[in-house]
């Protein structure tokens, strides 16, 4: 069985509580709360990390993953980029979700790389859904530019660069990407490599994942 986390509250700022609520006197009311020392000190959401990636065929997909996806999928296609796989991220319930699947593309700039992310969660007694384009590319230094248009809940590890513009199209993100590599000389990017691209998704969700677990943000649950 994998190891389950749950959220640390202690250890959460307050902008990254804002962040995961999205209003702010949702936020505000979390944190007062936890001033009062009213909540536990751990989360309900139970999280496990990622340890693999499956590959799809998109008639695999729920339908209404199929159907977020898709205005995605075709915007980005109009772009430039092509669909290189599906995914679903093994085990179930890794990072909370109770589904999470997406689409890699890439295309003929070989300076970044794409995924169309869809995940179901759970907060509380909701079901909630969510779709998101995130652009990346990486430099010869380890470093990762990260472009994308999900709101970040939690700090990114120090060698992520990461730019949010909350709910923006996916041409508007492949835009703002591209406007950020512009200001990289071409020699310190990395090109892309189509066969080591499922490799690097689930090496990154690791490293945020475990990136989580060092800050304290996430904590082991005993079994």
């Amino acid at each position: 069985m994998p190891q389950v986390y749950r959220y640390d509250r202690n250890k959460l700022k307050f902008s990254q509580i804002y962040r995961r609520h999205g209003k702010l006197h949702l936020a505000l009311l979390w944190a007062v709360a936890r001033w009062l020392n009213v909540l536990p000190a751990a989360s309900s959401a139970a999280l496990t990390r990622p340890e693999g990636l499956k590959r799809l065929d998109p008639k695999e997909a729920p339908e209404d993953a199929r159907r977020a996806l898709g205005p995605a999928l075709a915007e980005a296609a109009a772009a430039g980029l092509r669909v290189i796989f599906h995914y679903a991220v093994l085990p179930e319930g890794a990072l909370g979700a109770q589904e999470l699947q997406g689409s890699v593309l890439a295309g003929d700039d070989l300076r970044f790389w794409a995924v169309i992310g869809w995940v179901r969660f759970r907060r509380g007694t909701q079901v909630h859904t969510r779709t998101a384009l995130k652009c990346r590319s990486r430099l010869d230094d380890g470093r990762i530019l990260l472009t994308s248009s999900a709101r970040p809940v939690f700090d990114a590890p120090p060698e992520v660069w990461q730019l949010s513009i909350r709910d923006a199209s996916p041409s508007k993100i492949i835009e703002a990407h591209l406007k950020r590599l512009a200001g990289i000389p071409i020699a310190k990017i990395v090109p892309v490599r189509e066969d080591r691209l499922e490799y690097w998704l689930l090496r990154q969700m690791q490293e945020t994942f475990d990136h989580l677990v060092s800050t304290g943000c996430l904590v082991p649950v005993s079994a």
